[in-house]
C-alpha cells in the first residue's frame, strides 16, 4: 500500500527492527555472525551502539548552556542526553501498556511477540541518547553561525527564486531567466540545507551513515529520532504548516533524502497533505512525541537547576516584575510573585509522594533543589503522557501535531512552567559568559568553514589551482574529509560542491567546543 493511502499508522510497522544496512543506507562491514548468543533485544542493541559510539562520546565536551570550562559541575550535552534517556525509558514502559490497552488483539500479539515494555523503553531511550548527537560546537549558536556563513556566500550555487509559482535564475545584476522546476528546485533545496543548517538533520546523517563505526540503527530508532520528518524546502507548503510542530524545522539533508524515504516507507509513516509532488514531508512517528517530551522536561529542569546552583537564579527570592526582551528585541514585563522554591514546590505537590516535612529535613538548598526536581520531573512525565494518551487515536492518524508539554491543561503546571521559562531566559540565557560563548562561536565556526570549505569550490581537473595557503589549510583536513579525486570534468556541478561542503561540515560539526577553539587559535597564530 502506498503511504498516501495510509490513514492510520500500525505498530507492527512502526517498530520495524530492519537495520539501515538492510535498506542500503550504509555498508555494514561487520556482518559475520558471532558464535555467542546475544542476550539483548534489537532496541537494547540500538541503545548500546549509540552509547559506545565516538559521536556520542564527544558530547562530553559540548556545552549545554553554561560554558563549562569555568564550571565543571554543570551539565554538558552528554549528561543532558543521559538524563533525557532516563525520562524516555519511563515513557517507553508507559506507552507499552497503552498499546496493550488500545490496540486490537492481533496487533498486540504481534508487537509483544518479540518485545517487552522494557524494549520499547530502550528504543525511546536510544533515540533520546542520540537527540543532540548532530549539534555542532556551541550548540544553537553553532547552527546559526554555519547558516549565516552560507547565507552570505553563494559558493557557486546559482541564485534561483520562486516568483508567482515560477522559478527563475537571477544573475549578479538581478536579471532573471525562467528555468525548469527540475533544474531549480534541487539547487534551492541544497542551498536551504546549508543556509539553514539544522542539527537534527546532521544527527540523522550521523546515525544513518556510520555502519562502519558501529552504528547500524533499526528503522524504528531512526523514526523515533526524527522530530521533523521533512526536507528543508518545500515547493508547496500545506496551508496549516504553522500549526504543525513536525514541520517547524527539517530532519534530513538532500544527500540523505532517499534513505529517509525508504525508512518512512518501511515504518508506514503518513505523508503530509497539500505538499508539492517533488516534496518530502511526513507526520511524526508516534514515539517521536515522547522523545521530544523527554528533552523538553529534562532541559527545562536542567537549565533551571544549573542556574540555581550557580547562583544566577536566587532559590529563595521573590522576583516580582521582570523585564526581558522578546525575539523581536522588544521589552516585555513578566510578573513572578513567588520564589523558585515555591514554583517548583507547587508542581511537586501534585505528586502524592511529595512531603513538605521531607523537604524541610534538607538544610542545604541544593539538596532541596534536587528533591523538588525529582518530583517535578515525575509530575511532568505523567502529565505529558496523559496528553499522549488522550490524543492517542489522533496521533496514530497524523491528526495531532503539537508538542506534548505545551498541551498540559493543568493550570498549576502551566503557570509555573511559564515562570521557569522566564527566569531561565532572563538570568541564564542572558548571563554574560553564555552570551560571550555564543558570540565567540560565530567567529570560530565561520573562520573554520572559510578556511576549509574554499577547497570545495576548486576544480582540480579543470586546471584550477589552490593558493599555498589553501593547500596548507586543506592538508589539515583528516583524510576522510578530503575532497575526493575527480574524474576529468569541465566544471564542478552544484551537486559536487554541495557534497564536498557537507563533508567539511561533517568534520567541523563533529568537533567539541574546546577542540574547535584550540584549532582556531592554532590556525590564527594566536598560540603556537
Amino acid at each position: 500500500m502506498d503511504n498516501n493511502e495510509i490513514d492510520r499508522m500500525d505498530w507492527r510497522k512502526l517498530l520495524s527492527v530492519k537495520r539501515i544496512s538492510e535498506l542500503g543506507g550504509c555498508e555494514n562491514n561487520n556482518s559475520s555472525k558471532s558464535q555467542f548468543e546475544d542476550p539483548r533485544s534489537h532496541f537494547e542493541r540500538d541503545f548500546d551502539q549509540i552509547i559506545f559510539s565516538y559521536p556520542f562520546r564527544r558530547l562530553q565536551d559540548k556545552t549545554q548552556v553554561i560554558p563549562f570550562p569555568e564550571f565543571d559541575f554543570v551539565h554538558t550535552r552528554l549528561t543532558h542526553s543521559l538524563e533525557v534517556a532516563s525520562v524516555g525509558r519511563s515513557f517507553g514502559k508507559l506507552v507499552a501498556k497503552l498499546i496493550k490497552d488500545k490496540e486490537e488483539e492481533e496487533v498486540v500479539k504481534k508487537v509483544f511477540e518479540n518485545n517487552t515494555p522494557s524494549d520499547i523503553g530502550a528504543l525511546i531511550a536510544a533515540a533520546c541518547l542520540a537527540h543532540d548527537i548532530g549539534n555542532p560546537p556551541f550548540g544553537h549558536s553553532g547552527e546559526d553561525s554555519i547558516s549565516n556563513y552560507f547565507r552570505q556566500r553563494k559558493f557557486n550555487f546559482k541564485k534561483y527564486k520562486k516568483v508567482k509559482g515560477k522559478y527563475y535564475h537571477f544573475n549578479d545584476y538581478e536579471e532573471k531567466e525562467e528555468v525548469d522546476i527540475n533544474i531549480a528546485l534541487p539547487e534551492i533545496k541544497k542551498y536551504e540545507d546549508l543556509s539553514n543548517f539544522e542539527g537534527n538533520a546532521n544527527g540523522f546523517r550521523i546515525i544513518s551513515e556510520n555502519c562502519a563505526r558501529g552504528i547500524n540503527p533499526t528503522c524504528a530508532l531512526l523514526g523515533t529520532f526524527t522530530k521533523y520528518p521533512r526536507e528543508s524546502y518545500l515547493e508547496k507548503e500545506p496551508s496549516n504548516i504553522k500549526e504543525l510542530k513536525s514541520q517547524a524545522k527539517y530532519g534530513f539533508f538532500q544527500a540523505d533524502k532517499d534513505i529517509f524515504k525508504n525508512i518512512a516507507n518501511e515504518l508506514g509513516l503518513i505523508k503530509i497533505e497539500g505538499i508539492g509532488s517533488n516534496d518530502i514531508a511526513y507526520y511524526r512517528h508516534p514515539l517521536a512525541f515522547l522523545m521530544e517530551a523527554s528533552d523538553d522536561i529534562a532541559y527545562g529542569m536542567i537549565d533551571f537547576e544549573d542556574g540555581c546552583r550557580l547562583g544566577l537564579i536566587d532559590f529563595e527570592k521573590i522576583y516580582g516584575t521582570i523585564k526581558l526582551r522578546n525575539k523581536k528585541n522588544k521589552l516585555e514585563e513578566k510578573e513572578i510573585n513567588k520564589s523558585p522554591k515555591q514554583i517548583l514546590g507547587e508542581i511537586a505537590e501534585l505528586d502524592d509522594s511529595f512531603s513538605e516535612d521531607k523537604l524541610k529535613e534538607f538544610n542545604d538548598y541544593k539538596q532541596q533543589l534536587s528533591y523538588l526536581r525529582s518530583k517535578v520531573i515525575n509530575v511532568l512525565i505523567h502529565k505529558c503522557f496523559n496528553v499522549f494518551k488522550n490524543n492517542y487515536d489522533d496521533i496514530m492518524k497524523g491528526e495531532f501535531d503539537k508538542d506534548l508539554i505545551s498541551c498540559i491543561s493543568d493550570d498549576i503546571v502551566k503557570e509555573n512552567l511559564e515562570c521557569i521559562k522566564v527566569l531561565i531566559r532572563k538570568y541564564v540565557y542572558q548571563h554574560p559568559p553564555v552570551l560571550q560563548s555564543e558570540a565567540s562561536g560565530f567567529e570560530v565556526i565561520e573562520y573554520l568553514i572559510d578556511s576549509f570549505a574554499t577547497t570545495s569550490n576548486i576544480c582540480f581537473t579543470c586546471g584550477e589551482e589552490e593558493t599555498a595557503k589553501q593547500k596548507k589549510m586543506r592538508s589539515l583536513l583528516p583524510e576522510e574529509f578530503q575532497p575526493e579525486d575527480e574524474i576529468q570534468v569541465q566544471k564542478l556541478t552544484g551537486e559536487d560542491i554541495y557534497n564536498r561542503v557537507l563533508r567539511i561540515l561533517d568534520y567541523i560539526s563533529g568537533m567539541t567546543d574546546k577542540y574547535a577553539v584550540h584549532l582556531y587559535r592554532r590556525m590564527r597564530g594566536i598560540e603556537i
